[in-house]
């Protein structure tokens, strides 16, 4: 039982860890965009496409961590964090993709190889950098 509570706790707690990553960025986003407004620059009024599509980001990053904390993926070695980032990006970046306007379903060939080839890179880019620290 405790092995269970001690799964399930760490599920949550990389969900929640996944999610303020998520927060995280869009509030570098919000910052950017204040100061393009302090600047004179004017942005169209939020839709609901695009709160669907913060929705699916953060979505994207609270799904990721919660995986990466149920299987506890740093004490597993380096191998396991690289390849575990790599699939944390393809993941993030198809929950890009479904929270647009087409959603999966407006995605060509074309997308279903370059999405997970640059969701893997920006994958590892992050292991690299979480390594090096």
């Amino acid at each position: 039982m405790e092995r269970n509570r001690s799964w399930v706790h760490n599920a949550l707690r990389g969900t929640a860890l996944g999610a303020l990553v998520g927060i995280a960025l869009i509030g570098i986003g919000v910052i950017r965009a204040l100061v393009t407004l302090l600047g004179g620059g004017r942005f169209a009024p939020f839709t609901n496409a695009d709160w669907r599509l913060l929705v699916f980001y953060v979505g994207g990053f609270a799904f990721v961590g919660g995986i990466l904390g149920a299987v506890r993926i740093q004490e597993r070695g380096r191998t396991a964090i690289v390849f575990g980032a790599m699939a944390a990006g393809i993941v993030v970046m198809f929950a890009f993709v479904a929270g647009d306007k087409g959603g999966l379903s407006g995605m060509d060939r074309l997308d279903w190889i370059v999405l997970p080839a640059l969701g893997a890179l920006f994958g590892a880019a992050a292991a690299y950098g979480y390594l090096r620290r």
